[in-house]
C-alpha cells in the first residue's frame, strides 16, 4: 500500500493557501504537550483503535509524528479502514522545527 508523503515545505504551503486538511499528530500526549504544530490534533498511535473508525472518509488527513515512521503506520491503518485521502509528513515535527519554525522545540 503506497502512502503519499509531503515535505514540511509543502505542508507550510498548504497551510498558507488554506487548503482543506486535518493535521493529526500521532505522537504521545507528553510529546505533543512539549511541542506541536499549531492546529494539529493529538491522536496518539497507541490509541488508534479508539479513534481510527471516527475518521471521515471524505476528509484529507495529513499524519505526522517525530520523524515520520509512526505517522506512516497510522496513515496505513487509516487507509486500510477506508480513508483514501491520507498523506504522511516526511521528517515530522523534527523537520518542521529545523526548516520551517525554529520556535517549535526539537527533542
Amino acid at each position: 500500500m503506497q502512502i503519499p508523503q509531503i515535505t514540511v515545505e509543502e505542508l507550510k504551503r498548504m497551510q498558507t493557501e488554506q487548503e482543506p486538511f486535518t493535521l493529526i499528530d500521532v505522537r504521545e500526549i507528553d510529546e505533543w504537550n512539549f511541542c506541536h504544530i499549531e492546529k494539529s490534533e493529538s491522536m496518539p498511535l497507541s490509541k488508534i483503535n479508539t479513534w481510527a473508525d471516527t475518521l471521515d472518509p471524505e476528509t484529507h488527513y495529513v499524519f505526522m509524528c517525530h520523524h515520520g515512521a509512526r505517522s506512516m503506520q497510522a496513515a496505513m491503518i487509516a487507509r486500510s479502514r477506508g480513508v483514501e485521502r491520507v498523506t504522511n509528513l516526511a521528517g515530522g515535527i523534527d523537520a518542521w522545527s529545523r526548516r520551517i519554525d525554529s520556535s517549535v522545540s526539537c527533542y
